[in-house]
């Protein structure tokens, strides 16, 4: 009886913190980036569809780490979406994907490039390390869209080339 009673309390308890942790995920913007534009993915992927006239389709995965918060932004001046996971207790949980129409697309020199893959669709993604000091960067184009997904580089030990191809391979 009591070990019921105590596994009953145990799964009430993940219960409860999985509920505040999902209400703090939809309406918990920190100040900060609400003051550059961040708001709600979902919202801010309505602005920006409405803005472009076209649907953006996000990868279903997203990496498996802890964040705390899911931020969104539409840049209208750049046609772009900007989708952010931060986790406010562990800095190097930073991940991003940008989205921007190909003819905008942004493009590093190929000798930064660590390795080529292909998504299950053929597509080619670029993936890498040395373009910028804080990211590593898988970068491939979808439709008529340029996708990078950006990933901090204090995380790369726990997430692998592989599993951002998965992330990418996952966009419908």
């Amino acid at each position: 009886m009591i070990r019921r009673f105590g596994l009953l309390a145990v799964v009430c308890f993940v219960t409860v913190i999985i509920t505040f942790t999902t209400v703090a995920f939809a309406k918990d913007i920190p100040p900060p980036f609400a003051d550059v534009g961040y708001k709600s993915v979902e919202e801010a992927l309505n602005d920006c569809e409405s803005h472009l006239g076209e649907v953006l389709k996000l990868p279903e995965k997203k990496p498996p780490l802890p964040f705390t918060h899911e931020l969104g932004k539409c840049s209208e001046k750049l046609d772009s979406f900007e989708l952010k996971l931060i986790n406010e207790d562990i800095p190097g949980n930073h991940y991003k994907i940008n989205i921007r129409p190909k003819e905008q697309g942004i493009s590093f020199k190929k000798e930064l490039m660590e390795t080529k893959f292909n998504l299950h669709d053929g597509t080619e993604a670029l993936y890498f390390t040395k373009a910028l000091d804080s990211f590593n960067l898988l970068i491939f184009e979808k439709g008529s869209w340029q996708y990078m997904l950006s990933l901090d580089k204090r995380a790369a030990d726990e997430i692998s080339p592989e599993t951002l191809m998965e992330i990418a391979n996952s966009i419908r």
